[in-house]
């Protein structure tokens, strides 16, 4: 048995992620059991479709189980964002190789990068003062003789893999890394080959007419996504939480925005200045962002202060391993992991009745999130529906 770990957010599910999945089977994988972010996503987004709807996505087309990743993670930059993924595979005990894409397809040139970053901070010479940390990273690289290096961060998915390969180190992860070459658009591209496209191209497509995204995504995630439109489900846009986002945030002062995530050196006071004057969700990100700040930045900073993801959250190690849905293989991995998990396993949600403290905080952000996303739907979901919700099972093609 070889169980492979893949990190995700499938917004939506497309042909590119089928792709890989069974590149992991080609490379020996008996068992695939993917992290994939729930309702909202690292772009500082909604997903376009619930979490769920996801999920059957993703068993339909190879994953045979499908794990959260906290919104408090999710909604984190690209180290934290990796950070909570790869401690939460880790924590199952028993993922034997981490899988993800790349724009390189290189693991070692990668690897490489990594071990250079953690020679550059160990002697303090990345500056964050003046730029974001992924810049400030490059800076160093390059003005350090890392040149190839430098170019390697260029690039979004391997930016992302150094940041999973830097969490396996500083776990010292017995996982195994394999990167394979991303086919098709680049990230966030409209350069589609003929059966794959980016993700943020493909949303574009099902928003505006979702006959043309035919080709690039599987016929369960088109059927899937048909389905949640008809009950007013998808697609889901952060414009349509507008108000619900305004009202929560014209509620909070300069004290509470300086503990939210990703908020430092006085910027509450900028986003509080922003909050009284703008008139839109989108007016506020626009009077904030800077080349220090970027708009995704903004856009997870402001989803944080909705929801309530202070630092402190984002700074805490995963509490539970949450099971969105699995098959008859996905069942085999969980008979497994009861003996080699190292935190709480979340099968149904009276289990965290029995959580720890941290994992009773994380689980309260995932529903004021999950309460937050349904009032996009038409009509409105109702509150509550974390511990409504059962897991999907595709075995059983029902909830369990």
């Amino acid at each position: 048995m070889k169980i492979t770990g893949i990190i995700a957010e499938y917004n939506p599910f497309h042909n590119g992620h089928a792709y890989q999945i069974q590149a992991a089977r080609d490379s020996g994988a008996t068992h695939v059991v993917c992290i994939m972010s729930g309702n909202f996503t690292q772009r500082g987004d909604c997903a376009v479709m619930d979490k769920l709807a996801r999920t059957r996505c993703a068993l339909e087309n190879g994953a045979d189980l499908v794990i959260e990743l906290p919104v408090a993670y999710a909604l984190g930059n690209a180290s934290v964002f990796a950070k909570g993924a790869v401690e939460t595979l880790v924590a199952t005990g028993c993922i034997d190789e981490l899988h993800f894409g790349s724009e390189c397809g290189d693991i070692h040139a990668l690897m490489d990068t990594a071990m250079a970053i953690e020679s550059l901070e160990s002697r303090h010479l990345i500056d964050t003062k003046e730029t974001s940390a992924a810049a400030a990273r490059t800076i160093a690289l390059a003005e350090n003789g890392y040149h190839k290096e430098a170019e390697i961060l260029a690039s979004p998915n391997n930016l992302l893999g150094v940041e999973y390969l830097l969490a396996l180190r500083r776990r010292y992860s017995h996982t195994q890394p394999q990167t394979i070459l991303r086919d098709g658009a680049a990230h966030d591209g409209t350069d589609n080959s003929e059966t794959i496209c980016s993700a943020s191209q493909l949303r574009k497509l099902l928003t505006e007419a979702p006959e043309t995204a035919l080709p690039f995504a599987p016929d369960e995630t088109m059927a899937i996504f048909a389905e949640r439109k008809k009950e007013g489900q998808a697609p889901i846009h952060l414009k349509q939480l507008n108000t619900a986002l305004l009202s929560r945030l014209r509620m909070v002062d300069t004290g509470y925005l300086a503990r939210i995530a990703g908020v430092s050196e006085g910027l509450e006071n900028r986003l509080y200045d922003a909050i009284r004057h703008a008139r839109s969700y989108e007016e506020i990100c626009t009077a904030v962002k800077t080349k220090r700040y970027p708009l995704a930045r903004i856009r997870r900073i402001l989803l944080c202060a909705a929801i309530g993801i202070t630092a402190g959250d984002q700074a805490l190690a995963p509490a539970y391993i949450r099971v969105l849905g699995q098959n008859q293989k996905g069942n085999d991995v969980l008979r497994i992991m009861r003996q080699t998990a190292k935190i709480p396993l979340i099968l149904r949600s009276s289990d965290v009745a029995n959580l720890p403290a941290e994992g009773k905080r994380l689980f309260r952000l995932e529903n004021l999130a999950t309460d937050l996303y349904t009032m996009a739907f038409s009509p409105m979901g109702e509150c509550g529906t974390e511990y409504t919700q059962n897991l999907y099972s595709y075995t059983k093609a029902k909830s369990l």
